[in-house]
């Protein structure tokens, strides 16, 4: 069965504050919330995804650039 995290639990997976959180998700850049009753819970596939590929865009290299 899939986990269900706390904006805490995601707030310390990202790194990121809650106000964080939720200006990424308003700007299309964090998975959304599930609703059950009041709280707001996160799949943690999707946050460990996004993490992963948070990692992977810091590490590609642009070849495509010149260096000095």
């Amino acid at each position: 069965m899939e986990k269900l995290l706390t904006i805490r639990e995601v707030e310390q997976l990202t790194g990121f504050k809650k106000s964080s959180v939720y200006s990424f998700i308003e700007a299309g850049d964090f998975p959304k919330p599930i609703k059950i009753g009041r709280p707001s819970w996160w799949p943690s596939t999707e946050i460990n995804c996004r993490i992963q590929e948070t990692i992977q865009r810091g590490r590609v290299v642009d070849l495509t650039k010149e260096v000095v």
